[in-house]
């Protein structure tokens, strides 16, 4: 069986828009009845802030402009923002631009979601979700087009507070299914979800850490505490030379906030008991979570913890 459902900041003008950007600052403006100088500063304010505080280049908030103005969008409540990235604009749509875009489509017949009646909590959860959700967009003259989406593929798990994957999980499962199923009806590319975002900045960030290419999601430490846990031993069970390795790499990962660097190390030590790897990798995931760190900020170590960290075999 399965479950079915149907379902304005203005600030004092500081600096007008550049002369050749004028003609589409105007006519967003004149949408929302404001000041097209007026708009254009309060824009930099309120829909393109910058992590280090410093005021956005005239190009990127052109960039920004095009596509809230292709889409539809009002950057002013927020359907619409961005952040620069490696100089780059990221564009990034809340969920009321992409309900937003969708219905406002001239062949949009309507929506619904189907979710599985199996529940799973995961990892620092307060409440259950679905194991999927699938999302049913359906259009004039092309029929429905559903997407199902994995609990287990999108779930973002708690920071360093817990956030809405913890207290609304069946929610922003049925957002992210909504998401993807606008993507495959309607093909809107090169904007992103929150979440999605997220990820962009961090994995360019380890990356100029310089932690190699790895995304964050090749190394996903909510899969990591579910999946180790079954097959980890206890520390009783360890052997002082794995014990003393556990505490060591256990400390150095906190010091230096590097989990998955050491979860990686973990894996491709050819000398520990698969158990062993299994108990210290659900460590340093469950540590990595509750320090609230989703991407490390340095290399992976190239050696052992200790020394002694060699004789750690079984």
């Amino acid at each position: 069986m399965r479950t079915q459902e149907n379902q304005h900041i203005v600030s004092e003008p500081t600096q007008s828009a550049p002369t050749q950007q004028k003609s589409l600052v105007d006519k967003m403006a004149s949408r929302y009845g404001v000041d097209s100088i007026k708009f254009w500063n309060a824009l930099k304010t309120v829909a393109f802030r910058q992590q280090d505080g410093s005021a956005p280049t005239d190009d990127q908030m052109l960039a920004l402009c095009v596509v809230a103005d292709q889409y539809g969008l009002n950057p002013m409540t927020k359907e619409i923002y961005a952040f620069a990235d490696r100089g780059a604009v990221v564009p990034v749509v809340g969920v009321d631009g992409w309900v937003s875009m969708v219905t406002r489509q001239k062949d949009f017949r309507g929506v619904h979601f189907t979710y599985s009646d199996q529940m799973v909590r995961m990892p620092g959860a307060n409440v259950d979700g679905h194991v999927w959700v699938e999302c049913t967009i359906t259009r004039e003259g092309v029929g429905p087009i559903t997407v199902r989406e994995y609990l287990d593929e999108v779930y973002k798990p708690p920071g360093r507070r817990a956030g809405p994957w913890q207290s609304h999980t069946k929610r922003m499962h049925r957002h992210k299914a909504f998401v993807q199923a606008a993507r495959m009806t309607y093909g809107f590319s090169g904007i992103y979800d929150p979440d999605e975002a997220t990820n962009i900045r961090l994995a360019n960030k380890q990356r100029d850490s310089g932690y190699g290419n790895t995304y964050p999601g090749e190394i996903d430490t909510s899969h990591l505490l579910q999946d180790e846990v079954q097959s980890a031993c206890s520390l009783e069970e360890l052997s002082a030379a794995e014990r003393d390795l556990y505490d060591k790499l256990i400390a150095r990962a906190n010091d230096q906030q590097c989990w998955s660097a050491a979860i990686e190390w973990v894996s491709n030590h050819q000398q520990l008991r698969g158990e062993v790897k299994s108990l210290i990798k659900r460590d340093l995931a469950a540590n990595q979570a509750s320090a609230g760190m989703d991407v490390d900020m340095t290399p992976p170590p190239t050696d052992d913890p200790d020394a002694s960290g060699e004789q750690a075999s079984a």
